[in-house]
C-alpha cells in the first residue's frame, strides 16, 4: 500500500512526539530524583573536601558554625544556601544538582544586592564613628582655645582667636 504524503507527515509527527513526551518523563524522573537526594549529605563531603574550616566558612557566608552544620543535616537545603557555600569555597554545585542552574537568575541579582547592602552599612557605621570621634576632637580644641581666650593670659593670642571666630 501506497501511503500520501499527509499520512506520512502524521506519522512522523507521531514518532516525533512521543520521543519528546519519553524525554520529558526521563527528565521529570530525573528531576524527582535529585528532589529525593539528601541536599546536605552531598554537599558535605564537597565542602570538607576543598579543606577550609567552618569557622572560616561561617565567617565567609556571616552565619554562625551551628548554622553550617545544621545545613549539612538538610535533606532540602535550599539552593541559594547552596549557592553561597559553592562561592566561599569555589565549586559549582549547580554540576551536582542540574536543577540549580534553571533556578531563577534573579536569585544571584538579589544575593550579591544584600552583599553590597551590608557592606554599605558596614562603611556608614565606619564613617559615622570618624565623625564621632573628629566631632568629640573638636570639642574638646574648642574648649581650650575658649579656656585660653577666657583667661587673659597670651594677649595677642586671645585677639587673633577673638578675629577668628568672629
Amino acid at each position: 500500500m501506497k501511503r500520501s504524503h499527509k499520512e506520512s507527515i502524521e506519522q512522523s509527527y507521531n514518532q516525533w512526539s512521543s520521543s519528546m513526551n519519553a524525554k520529558k518523563n526521563v527528565k521529570k524522573n530525573e528531576s524527582l530524583k535529585s528532589e529525593e537526594v539528601h541536599r546536605g549529605k552531598i554537599v558535605e563531603p564537597i565542602v570538607r573536601s576543598k579543606g577550609f574550616t567552618l569557622v572560616y566558612l561561617s565567617e565567609k557566608l556571616d552565619v554562625s558554625r551551628s548554622t553550617i552544620y545544621n545545613a549539612f543535616g538538610q535533606k532540602k537545603l535550599s539552593y541559594g544556601f547552596i549557592r553561597r557555600l559553592g562561592r566561599a569555597i569555589n565549586h559549582d554545585f549547580s554540576k551536582n544538582f542540574p536543577e540549580m542552574a534553571a533556578e531563577n537568575i534573579y536569585l544571584d541579582l538579589e544575593e550579591e544586592g544584600t552583599k553590597y547592602q551590608k557592606k554599605t552599612e558596614k562603611e556608614l557605621y565606619e564613617i559615622q564613628q570618624k565623625y564621632a570621634n573628629v566631632l568629640e576632637e573638636h570639642n574638646k580644641l574648642l574648649y581650650f582655645l575658649v579656656k585660653i581666650v577666657n583667661t587673659g593670659e597670651f594677649y595677642t593670642l586671645k585677639k587673633e582667636i577673638s578675629r577668628f571666630i568672629e
